[in-house]
Protein backbone atom coordinates (compact mmCIF):
# COMPACT_ATOMS: atom_id res chain seq x y z
CA UNK A 1 0.00 0.00 0.00
CA UNK A 2 2.69 2.22 1.04
CA UNK A 3 6.06 3.26 -0.27
CA UNK A 4 8.62 5.31 1.70
CA UNK A 5 11.70 6.74 -0.34
CA UNK A 6 12.13 3.01 -1.54
CA UNK A 7 15.74 1.57 -2.52
CA UNK A 8 15.20 -0.94 -5.11
CA UNK A 9 17.43 -3.42 -5.83
CA UNK A 10 17.43 -5.84 -8.81
CA UNK A 11 18.88 -9.40 -9.26
CA UNK A 12 18.83 -12.32 -11.04
CA UNK A 13 18.90 -16.18 -10.97
CA UNK A 14 19.73 -18.51 -13.69
CA UNK A 15 18.48 -21.76 -13.33
CA UNK A 16 20.82 -24.76 -12.60
CA UNK A 17 22.12 -26.38 -15.42
CA UNK A 18 22.74 -30.39 -15.45
CA UNK A 19 26.33 -30.79 -17.76
CA UNK A 20 28.57 -33.69 -17.96
CA UNK A 21 27.27 -35.15 -14.43
CA UNK A 22 28.25 -31.68 -12.42
CA UNK A 23 25.34 -29.61 -11.50
CA UNK A 24 26.13 -26.02 -11.87
CA UNK A 25 24.16 -23.20 -10.74
CA UNK A 26 24.58 -19.77 -10.67
CA UNK A 27 23.43 -16.61 -9.15
CA UNK A 28 24.50 -12.96 -11.18
CA UNK A 29 23.57 -9.92 -9.09
CA UNK A 30 24.31 -6.34 -9.66
CA UNK A 31 25.12 -6.74 -5.82
CA UNK A 32 26.41 -8.75 -4.09
CA UNK A 33 24.12 -11.96 -2.57
CA UNK A 34 24.05 -15.45 -1.35
CA UNK A 35 21.27 -17.36 -2.79
CA UNK A 36 19.93 -19.62 -0.43
CA UNK A 37 16.78 -21.77 -0.16
CA UNK A 38 14.92 -18.86 1.61
CA UNK A 39 11.78 -18.85 0.03
CA UNK A 40 12.03 -14.64 0.26
CA UNK A 41 15.61 -13.84 -0.58
CA UNK A 42 16.21 -10.93 1.53
CA UNK A 43 18.43 -8.03 0.75
CA UNK A 44 19.69 -6.20 3.74
CA UNK A 45 18.74 -2.34 2.80
CA UNK A 46 16.29 -2.94 0.27
CA UNK A 47 12.26 -2.18 0.88
CA UNK A 48 11.44 -3.00 -2.80
CA UNK A 49 13.19 -6.60 -4.37
CA UNK A 50 12.68 -7.47 -8.22
CA UNK A 51 13.47 -10.95 -8.68
CA UNK A 52 13.84 -11.94 -12.46
CA UNK A 53 14.66 -15.69 -13.21
CA UNK A 54 16.52 -16.68 -16.29
CA UNK A 55 16.91 -19.35 -18.44
CA UNK A 56 20.69 -19.60 -19.69
CA UNK A 57 21.97 -22.39 -21.76
CA UNK A 58 25.35 -22.26 -21.25
CA UNK A 59 26.13 -20.54 -17.84
CA UNK A 60 28.99 -18.06 -17.36
CA UNK A 61 30.16 -20.00 -14.33
CA UNK A 62 29.97 -22.98 -16.73
CA UNK A 63 32.42 -21.36 -18.94
CA UNK A 64 34.84 -20.52 -16.38
CA UNK A 65 34.81 -23.73 -15.25
CA UNK A 66 35.83 -24.98 -18.28
CA UNK A 67 38.53 -22.55 -18.95
CA UNK A 68 40.33 -23.29 -15.34
CA UNK A 69 40.16 -26.96 -15.90
CA UNK A 70 42.03 -26.67 -19.84
CA UNK A 71 44.08 -24.25 -18.33
CA UNK A 72 44.74 -26.47 -15.46
CA UNK A 73 44.73 -23.40 -13.10
CA UNK A 74 41.52 -25.04 -11.64
CA UNK A 75 40.65 -26.33 -7.55
CA UNK A 76 37.05 -26.90 -7.76
CA UNK A 77 36.84 -30.35 -7.86
CA UNK A 78 37.03 -32.75 -4.94
CA UNK A 79 37.10 -36.47 -4.99
CA UNK A 80 34.82 -38.45 -4.03
CA UNK A 81 32.42 -36.31 -6.17
CA UNK A 82 29.16 -34.23 -5.18
CA UNK A 83 27.35 -37.03 -7.53
CA UNK A 84 29.32 -40.04 -6.10
CA UNK A 85 32.27 -40.80 -8.41
CA UNK A 86 35.06 -41.72 -5.78
CA UNK A 87 37.57 -39.90 -8.08
CA UNK A 88 36.57 -36.32 -9.87
CA UNK A 89 37.52 -36.05 -13.74
CA UNK A 90 40.36 -33.57 -13.70
CA UNK A 91 41.30 -32.19 -17.58
CA UNK A 92 44.85 -32.12 -16.81
CA UNK A 93 45.48 -35.73 -16.00
CA UNK A 94 44.20 -36.80 -19.09
CA UNK A 95 47.46 -36.12 -21.62
CA UNK A 96 45.18 -35.12 -24.73
CA UNK A 97 44.13 -31.84 -22.59
CA UNK A 98 47.87 -31.10 -21.24
CA UNK A 99 48.91 -29.88 -25.07
CA UNK A 100 45.48 -27.84 -25.67
CA UNK A 101 45.83 -25.50 -22.68
CA UNK A 102 45.68 -22.19 -24.97
CA UNK A 103 42.11 -23.53 -25.66
CA UNK A 104 40.86 -22.70 -22.01
CA UNK A 105 41.27 -18.80 -23.02
CA UNK A 106 39.96 -19.56 -26.57
CA UNK A 107 36.78 -20.97 -24.94
CA UNK A 108 36.43 -18.24 -23.05
CA UNK A 109 36.70 -15.51 -25.07
CA UNK A 110 34.38 -17.25 -27.68
CA UNK A 111 31.41 -17.21 -24.93
CA UNK A 112 32.26 -13.85 -23.95
CA UNK A 113 31.91 -12.59 -27.97
CA UNK A 114 28.95 -14.00 -28.24
CA UNK A 115 27.11 -14.54 -24.73
CA UNK A 116 24.96 -11.02 -25.88
CA UNK A 117 23.72 -13.12 -29.00
CA UNK A 118 19.78 -14.21 -29.24
CA UNK A 119 20.21 -17.21 -28.52
CA UNK A 120 23.02 -17.86 -26.41
CA UNK A 121 22.13 -14.66 -24.21
CA UNK A 122 19.73 -15.61 -20.97
CA UNK A 123 16.21 -15.59 -21.36
CA UNK A 124 13.91 -13.80 -19.24
CA UNK A 125 11.17 -16.74 -17.83
CA UNK A 126 9.33 -14.36 -15.30
CA UNK A 127 9.55 -11.47 -12.78
CA UNK A 128 8.16 -10.97 -9.28
CA UNK A 129 7.91 -8.24 -7.09
CA UNK A 130 7.87 -7.92 -3.23
CA UNK A 131 7.69 -4.91 -0.52
CA UNK A 132 9.89 -5.97 2.32
CA UNK A 133 8.76 -4.39 5.55
CA UNK A 134 12.10 -4.07 8.16
CA UNK A 135 10.55 -3.68 11.62
CA UNK A 136 13.93 -5.03 13.77
CA UNK A 137 12.57 -4.04 17.39
CA UNK A 138 9.52 -5.56 16.67
CA UNK A 139 7.79 -2.76 17.96
CA UNK A 140 5.36 -2.60 14.62
CA UNK A 141 6.93 0.28 13.56
CA UNK A 142 9.10 -0.13 10.16
CA UNK A 143 13.20 0.91 10.78
CA UNK A 144 13.13 3.39 7.94
CA UNK A 145 10.25 5.11 9.34
CA UNK A 146 11.58 5.43 12.51
CA UNK A 147 14.76 6.08 10.84
CA UNK A 148 13.69 9.06 9.26
CA UNK A 149 11.72 10.78 11.82
CA UNK A 150 13.81 9.84 15.26
CA UNK A 151 17.06 8.77 13.63
CA UNK A 152 17.29 5.66 15.89
CA UNK A 153 15.16 2.72 16.36
CA UNK A 154 15.29 3.05 20.42
CA UNK A 155 13.19 6.41 20.65
CA UNK A 156 10.34 5.50 18.97
CA UNK A 157 7.41 2.71 19.73
CA UNK A 158 4.16 1.51 19.88
CA UNK A 159 3.45 3.60 23.02
CA UNK A 160 5.08 6.83 22.52
CA UNK A 161 4.34 10.03 21.20
CA UNK A 162 7.52 12.04 20.19
CA UNK A 163 5.39 15.48 19.18
CA UNK A 164 2.82 15.43 22.41
CA UNK A 165 -0.15 15.56 20.20
CA UNK A 166 -2.15 13.00 21.63
CA UNK A 167 -1.72 11.00 18.23
CA UNK A 168 0.64 8.00 19.59
CA UNK A 169 3.39 7.32 17.13
CA UNK A 170 2.55 3.77 15.74
CA UNK A 171 -0.73 5.99 15.17
CA UNK A 172 0.89 8.46 12.83
CA UNK A 173 2.73 5.53 11.24
CA UNK A 174 -0.73 4.32 10.28
CA UNK A 175 -1.81 7.64 8.98
CA UNK A 176 1.35 8.89 7.38
CA UNK A 177 1.88 11.88 9.13
CA UNK A 178 4.32 13.33 11.00
CA UNK A 179 5.39 12.79 14.12
CA UNK A 180 7.54 15.31 15.22
CA UNK A 181 5.32 17.96 14.08
CA UNK A 182 2.26 18.18 16.78
CA UNK A 183 0.17 19.95 14.13
CA UNK A 184 0.42 17.11 11.72
CA UNK A 185 -2.41 14.09 12.61
CA UNK A 186 -4.95 12.67 11.06
CA UNK A 187 -8.14 15.61 11.52
CA UNK A 188 -11.78 15.56 10.25
CA UNK A 189 -14.28 18.17 10.14
CA UNK A 190 -17.71 19.11 9.67
CA UNK A 191 -18.19 21.00 6.31
CA UNK A 192 -21.54 21.50 6.05
CA UNK A 193 -24.60 19.96 7.39
CA UNK A 194 -28.33 20.21 6.38
CA UNK A 195 -31.38 17.80 7.62
CA UNK A 196 -30.56 16.23 4.45
CA UNK A 197 -26.68 15.64 4.34
CA UNK A 198 -23.25 15.68 6.32
CA UNK A 199 -20.06 16.37 4.45
CA UNK A 200 -17.10 15.28 6.54
CA UNK A 201 -13.33 16.38 4.88
CA UNK A 202 -10.14 15.12 6.65
CA UNK A 203 -6.65 15.45 5.68
CA UNK A 204 -5.47 12.31 3.84
CA UNK A 205 -2.13 11.04 2.81
CA UNK A 206 -0.76 8.99 -0.91
CA UNK A 207 -1.37 5.15 -0.69
CA UNK A 208 -3.23 4.88 2.54
CA UNK A 209 -7.51 3.90 2.33
CA UNK A 210 -9.86 5.74 4.91
CA UNK A 211 -13.31 4.71 6.10
CA UNK A 212 -16.50 6.57 7.29
CA UNK A 213 -18.75 5.67 9.85
CA UNK A 214 -21.25 7.01 11.75
CA UNK A 215 -23.10 6.33 15.14
CA UNK A 216 -26.92 7.97 16.08
CA UNK A 217 -25.72 7.45 19.62
CA UNK A 218 -22.36 6.14 21.17
CA UNK A 219 -23.97 3.64 23.32
CA UNK A 220 -25.47 2.15 20.07
CA UNK A 221 -21.94 1.75 18.44
CA UNK A 222 -21.05 2.63 14.53
CA UNK A 223 -21.81 1.68 11.25
CA UNK A 224 -19.79 1.89 8.52
CA UNK A 225 -20.99 3.92 5.96
CA UNK A 226 -17.70 3.39 3.27
CA UNK A 227 -15.52 0.93 2.84
CA UNK A 228 -12.32 1.87 1.54
CA UNK A 229 -11.88 5.30 0.21
CA UNK A 230 -8.57 5.72 -1.93
CA UNK A 231 -6.56 8.63 -0.82
CA UNK A 232 -7.73 12.00 -2.74
CA UNK A 233 -4.27 13.98 -1.10
CA UNK A 234 -4.06 16.68 0.21
CA UNK A 235 -7.84 16.06 1.67
CA UNK A 236 -10.63 13.66 1.15
CA UNK A 237 -13.96 14.28 1.37
CA UNK A 238 -17.05 12.10 1.62
CA UNK A 239 -20.97 13.17 2.04
CA UNK A 240 -23.36 11.35 4.01
CA UNK A 241 -27.28 11.52 2.19
CA UNK A 242 -28.91 10.03 5.21
CA UNK A 243 -30.49 12.18 7.43
CA UNK A 244 -29.68 11.79 11.14
CA UNK A 245 -31.70 13.93 13.04
CA UNK A 246 -30.19 16.88 15.25
CA UNK A 247 -27.59 14.85 16.61
CA UNK A 248 -25.09 12.03 15.62
CA UNK A 249 -21.05 10.98 15.98
CA UNK A 250 -18.67 10.35 12.75
CA UNK A 251 -15.41 8.89 12.89
CA UNK A 252 -12.78 8.17 10.06
CA UNK A 253 -10.50 5.16 10.27
CA UNK A 254 -7.18 5.13 8.13
CA UNK A 255 -5.32 1.70 6.89
CA UNK A 256 -2.13 1.77 5.70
Amino acid sequence: MRQLAVLTRQFRLVLPLLTMGFVVSSSQAWTSLSVTNDPLIRMPGSQHNSVTLYYQSTSREYIAFLRDEINGTASTLSSPTPSGEPTAYVIQTDSFFTNLTAWGDTVWQLWEHNRTVPGAAPVPMTTTNALVVWDTDGDEIPDDWELLYAATLTNMNASTDLDLDGFLDLWEFIADTNPTNEASYLKARLQSATINETTLVWNSRPHRVYQVERAVSLEAGFTNLSLRLPATPPQNQYTDPAAVGNRGYYRVQVEE
